[in-house]
């Protein structure tokens, strides 16, 4: 957790620190003291606020940082999928170091909603045939 003021949230992000003022009022986390703990703000922000006609800078900026990697990924944010070449699906999240962690892993068999892997082999062999 790295904590921030609301005036460095603002600088970082390119908006104003009423803007952020505007953030804490619609229910971002703060600390006790009034600080911020910028990744869980970051998140809030990019998962809260969505870019309309003329922008929410701050928010395009968040999610920018989230999707980098720059913001930490709390158990708020949804996990990352990727799609293995043997057809399994991995889902996974980057911990503080930036290292990608697998949460889990699904087989293409139960992606696809066979039993098990026996009777999806056995379906590959009547398409083949």
């Amino acid at each position: 957790m790295t904590v921030t003021s609301k005036s460095a949230l603002a600088a970082e992000l390119g908006i104003s620190k009423a803007r952020v003022s505007q953030y804490v009022l619609a229910g971002m986390p703060t600390l006790a003291d009034g600080k911020l703990d910028r990744e869980a703000a970051i998140r809030w922000i990019a998962k809260k606020h969505y870019r309309r006609f003329g922008g929410d800078h701050g928010a395009r900026r968040a999610k920018k940082l989230v999707g980098e990697g720059y913001a930490g990924r709390g158990a708020d944010m949804p996990l990352q999928a990727a799609y293995k070449t043997d057809g399994s699906v991995e889902w996974w999240r980057l911990d503080r170091n930036g290292t990608r962690i697998v949460v889990r892993r699904q087989e293409e068999w139960e992606r696809l909603g066979f039993k098990s892997a026996e009777h999806y082999a056995r379906w590959q062999r009547r398409l083949v045939l």
